[in-house]
């Protein structure tokens, strides 16, 4: 279980991607990371499909077009190197989490 923290972005020195990033810094990745045979790194994944959802978005293959289409404006946030991951990698990493 993840202990909540409160995520403020007003009156904050840091930029909002790196106060995301910090907020959910305690959760695992369920993946196996020890190899590093994985492109999407989960902070993306978790950024991607959270802006999808607050969007409208409500099954895997809509976040992904969520998220080829608004490449350009998830970039401004995170690299997103490897692109938008399938809707089956984004239902993989989501039944793996805690």
């Amino acid at each position: 279980m993840i202990k909540v923290k409160k995520m403020t972005f007003s009156n904050s020195e840091k930029p909002a991607h790196q106060v995301f990033s910090d907020y959910f810094s305690g959760m695992q990745d369920p993946r196996r990371t020890n190899k590093g045979h994985y492109l999407y790194p989960l902070e993306e994944i978790l950024f991607l499909c959270i802006s999808a959802v607050l969007s409208g978005m409500d099954d895997w293959s809509s976040v992904h077009l969520f998220g080829k289409t608004k490449l350009n404006w998830l970039r401004q946030y995170f690299p997103y190197r490897h692109g938008i991951p399938s809707h089956d990698v984004l239902g993989k990493v989501f039944s793996a989490l805690d």
